[in-house]
């Protein structure tokens, strides 16, 4: 088992290298996008995309650092109605969101970078690169980075239809 969870993180840490070089290919214009016919292609450069700082968030102590990949508060479409938030964020060194309930809504992290203290119903435990923590509807949760570097994650918030976050 000790093996096989060691051959497990080597596939999370190449899957992470290969996403981040594809992510600074596609960033620094070196990967190319092109348009087949017939088809609507979606491609948002990463200086087009809304980002954002938030003090104390949720309750938190520090600034969260928000990357809007799909950013259904500006365009509902681009998650089918279904989802309120796609982003990359981190935490700085100390850094926290506070812990919140969801209501209608589930929220999955994908930890890329650093180290955390993830709380859920009370409960805590350490995330790490590789890492995916999921809240359900009527379930708490909180992040805290407790490492030296960045805390860095992927979001993907999933709600009703109607529902949608205003950030």
């Amino acid at each position: 088992d000790a093996q096989e969870s060691r051959g497990l993180g080597d596939v999370y840490k190449r899957q992470i290298l290969y996403t981040t070089v594809l992510r600074h290919k596609l960033y620094s214009g070196k990967l190319k996008c092109h348009k087949r016919k017939g088809s609507k292609m979606f491609v948002r450069k990463h200086g087009a995309m809304r980002q954002i700082v938030i003090e104390n968030n949720r309750g938190g102590e520090g600034k969260h650092h928000i990357c809007h990949i799909l950013d259904p508060a500006q365009n509902p479409a681009e998650m089918n109605g279904k989802g309120k938030m796609f982003a990359d964020t981190f935490l700085e060194p100390g850094s926290s969101v506070g812990v919140h309930e969801h209501k209608g809504d589930t929220e999955a992290y994908y930890f890329l970078e650093g180290k955390g203290l993830y709380t859920e119903d009370g409960k805590t435990c350490e995330v790490e690169a590789g890492d995916v923590t999921l809240v359900q509807d009527g379930h708490s949760h909180g992040i805290k980075n407790i490492g030296e570097t960045p805390l860095r994650l992927s979001l993907i918030h999933i709600s009703e239809p109607t529902r949608l976050l205003s950030i």
